[in-house]
């Protein structure tokens, strides 16, 4: 029986932390021995990982050196046959510890972002770090999933990757139980559906660009009554309550906070906003197209564009541009797309179809 490894930092609220979690459990499924090793076992989706997946705590934070020496400890015990890691500075350390670890198993790292936008873009030292980390450390591994092909194209062109070393894969969004049937969360405006709602969800941060998605609501006239929910916490928070109200929008915006599961937001939704300034690749597009809900999206960096098939399944609009995003979203509320072609393109990311593809990465010479 074949051994996977999968290291990533803790299982916080993030789009990648669940992506892994997902995956994990579709490996322990084909009778594969999985284990997560985690920096730290800690975060929200720790109850979503199966029971046959072993789980092994390096107790320190993925951003000490020392995480390098521990993961190498233990990769010398435990001898996985394949190695996967996912996002960069994990990448960086699962890559320098199977270096140290003398006869190392197949590595293999998962890059979820655009590097150089989201470095130029975030404007932090953490951030500006990472390609050049990236571009010390990537050749190193055995090979790169990235997760659509503007990653992949950025690993080539900024980062010094050879092509033929990366695969492109989808994120596996969608399990066995993730459609199913939610009831109407206990909020008001979904309680009482007797207007429009909109759903938006991501951490309150500068990459999500909810400055120019209230401004759009500001642009929407008042009496259509629609109502904007923001799913997810985070620094800006009070920066984006003080603008709505001198906006004159807060009465219409609630932030109710983070929500394990948005999918119970999503299928009670009228529709979905996505405005990133940037992006890896956005899963919460496709989580509103497997609940039936219509989108919108800012044609951002980052696989929008791909997912929703040049605009073929949902509005695509520039980056920034308030009016534009406006328009897309009454547009949309009077004429959505037909719910049977967005879940047929969002069966396209599908748990079991990512792993398919991506055994076939980790483990080529297995027949699985």
């Amino acid at each position: 029986m074949p051994k996977i490894s999968v290291f990533i930092p803790d299982l916080r609220g993030g789009g990648a932390e669940r992506m892994m979690v997902h995956l994990i459990n579709e490996f322990a499924l084909r009778d594969i021995d999985c284990e997560l090793v985690l920096a730290n076992n800690t975060g929200p989706y720790l109850p979503l990982v199966s029971d046959r997946v072993s789980i092994t705590e390096l107790k320190c934070s993925f951003m000490n050196p020392i995480v390098i020496y521990r993961l190498y400890r233990h990769l010398v015990r435990s001898k996985p046959d394949v190695l996967l890691s996912a996002m960069t500075y994990p990448n960086v350390a699962a890559l320098l510890a199977r270096r140290l670890a003398g006869v190392p198993p197949r590595t293999v790292i998962s890059e979820r972002v655009v590097l150089t936008v989201q470095s130029h873009q975030s404007g932090s030292l953490k951030e500006r770090l990472k390609p050049p980390a990236a571009r010390m450390t990537y050749n190193m591994a055995d090979h790169i999933i990235s997760v659509n092909d503007d990653v992949s194209e950025d690993l080539v062109k900024n980062i010094h990757v050879d092509r033929q070393r990366i695969s492109s894969i989808n994120n596996p969004v969608l399990t066995e139980d993730s459609i199913s049937g939610r009831d109407i969360p206990d909020h008001p405006w979904l309680q009482d559906h007797t207007r429009p709602v909109i759903i938006a969800a991501g951490r309150l941060a500068r990459q999500k660009d909810y400055p120019t998605l209230l401004n759009a609501m500001a642009r929407i006239p008042e009496e259509r009554d629609v109502r904007l929910i923001i799913l997810g916490e985070g620094p800006d928070r009070a920066d984006l309550e003080s603008l709505a109200g001198s906006l004159g929008v807060a009465g219409r915006i609630d932030m109710p906070g983070f929500a394990q599961d948005p999918y119970a937001w999503m299928q009670h939704a009228d529709l979905f906003v996505l405005s990133s300034a940037w992006e890896g690749s956005p899963n919460v597009l496709v989580e509103a197209m497997a609940c039936g809900c219509p989108v919108v999206s800012t044609d951002c960096p980052g696989g929008s564009r791909r997912i929703l098939e040049e605009g073929r399944h949902g509005p695509l609009v520039p980056v920034g541009d308030a009016d534009a995003l406006a328009q897309a979203i009454t547009a949309t509320l009077d004429k959505p797309v037909d719910r049977q072609q967005l879940l047929a393109r969002a069966a396209d990311f599908s748990a079991r179809r990512s792993a398919d593809q991506y055994l076939q990465v980790l483990l080529p010479e297995a027949a699985l």
